[in-house]
């Protein structure tokens, strides 16, 4: 399936938003519309939007950045941050988490736009459960379980940092602004 930028912005976009998340999509999508793909999307496209939108929400909140005035080189620099033991982006998910903290929210947060995004973007499929009569079991590694899976985090900040590697500030500054979104399409959970 063939989603095009407009579209995945509307998915992060309801009808109201709050300014500061549509200004952070509204720069995510700016950045990325050069190198958005035209064929069908894989997942980090899609994720990227979602994550290059809460990076650039969390520097709002955290750093009193405006996101349309955030360089390409400062979120090169945040991409760069730490891994943990699973290869999961740590200080990018604790700069999100921070930002949705100090705009007053946490991860999972009904009835906040940018938090629902980040539970999508932040969450790990857990090991298999398996339920006995004893009570629910997770599935030991050598069964077919294991650890759980990578983060839609992960496989964005991959794509983000070849995205972004590419583009400098007179590059940035020649960029025509972001699209108008497309309607809610609730592409965040098809596949190509």
């Amino acid at each position: 399936m063939t989603v095009t930028l407009p579209q995945a912005m509307g998915d992060l976009l309801p009808t109201d938003p709050p300014p500061q998340w549509r200004a952070a999509v509204d720069r995510a999508a700016q950045f990325l519309a050069p190198s958005w793909p035209t064929d069908p999307v894989e997942r980090a496209p899609l994720g990227g939007l979602a994550s290059l939108a809460l990076i650039l929400y969390a520097l709002h909140h955290t750093q009193s950045q405006e996101p349309a005035a955030v360089r390409a080189g400062a979120l090169r620099d945040v991409l760069d941050g730490g891994l943990d033991v699973n290869d999961e982006p740590f200080t990018i998910k604790k700069l999100i988490t921070d930002g949705l903290g100090a705009a007053g929210h946490r991860v999972h947060d009904a009835d906040h736009v940018p938090s629902g995004v980040a539970a999508r973007v932040l969450h790990r499929d857990a090991p298999p459960v398996l339920d006995t009569p004893l009570g629910a079991i997770e599935v030991p590694f050598g069964m077919g379980g294991g650890t759980a899976g990578p983060s839609e985090l992960r496989f964005a900040v991959t794509w983000l940092k070849q995205v972004l590697g590419v583009l400098d500030d007179e590059t940035v500054a020649a960029l025509p602004p972001a699209p108008e979104p497309a309607s809610p399409a609730n592409v965040s959970n098809t596949t190509p």
